[in-house]
């Protein structure tokens, strides 16, 4: 697939038209993905933009790679309740100390979050700054990951109507722990994990 540069990154060359110039062939810029961009000559603000998606993959390595396991929870009953799990299985999550293995392949600029519990396995896999689906019981969504001061945000918008949208956001305090803050409505659960590797 081939695309031009500006319809492939549009949120960046909006920002940086003016520096690019006029567009000419040059040998394209193949991304891990398999699409083909054809640019105009690398700017200096093009090559910005690749340096920074690289070093924000880098820095999420760094924080969030590992396996953690819940230590505590806020609210995360209330949370499942409004997303509509049932009765029996918020009981069941709700007592549960699952694990979550996170890691970052940078060649391929990929983040997979494994969710292991004594019930379900769930696994995503994405690209900062790409949608991509979800299921989430039963409920198709898209969702996007964003990374900002060194917060990693995962937005899930539902394809139904009849589920509403929510929010993760991991982050590393002070303690050494990855706090997970998610949002539905106006529910804010919060999920304390300690690292085990």
């Amino acid at each position: 697939m081939k695309s031009d540069c500006s319809s492939y990154f549009p949120s960046i060359f909006q920002g940086f038209s003016k520096s690019i110039g006029t567009p000419r062939t040059i040998p394209p810029y193949r991304r891990s993905c398999g699409v083909t961009v054809w640019c105009s000559p690398l700017s200096d603000a093009f090559r910005l933009f690749l340096n920074m998606t690289s070093n924000q993959y880098e820095e999420i390595q760094k924080k969030f790679s590992g396996t953690w396991r819940v230590d505590r929870n806020e609210l995360f009953e209330e949370f499942l309740a409004e997303v509509g799990v049932n009765y029996l299985i918020r009981k069941m999550a709700s007592r549960s100390k699952p694990t979550s293995d996170i890691t970052v392949d940078l060649q391929d600029e990929t983040i997979t979050i494994t969710l292991n519990s004594t019930f379900m396995k769930k696994m995503s896999s994405f690209r900062l700054n790409e949608e991509y689906e979800e299921d989430f019981q039963g409920n198709k969504t898209k969702a996007i990951a964003t990374f900002e001061d060194g917060k990693l945000t995962i937005s899930n918008k539902p394809l139904s109507d009849t589920v509403k949208p929510t929010t993760a956001v991991r982050e590393i305090i002070d303690t050494g722990d990855l706090l997970v803050t998610m949002q539905v409505g106006d529910v804010v659960c919060k999920r304390y994990w300690k690292r085990v590797t």
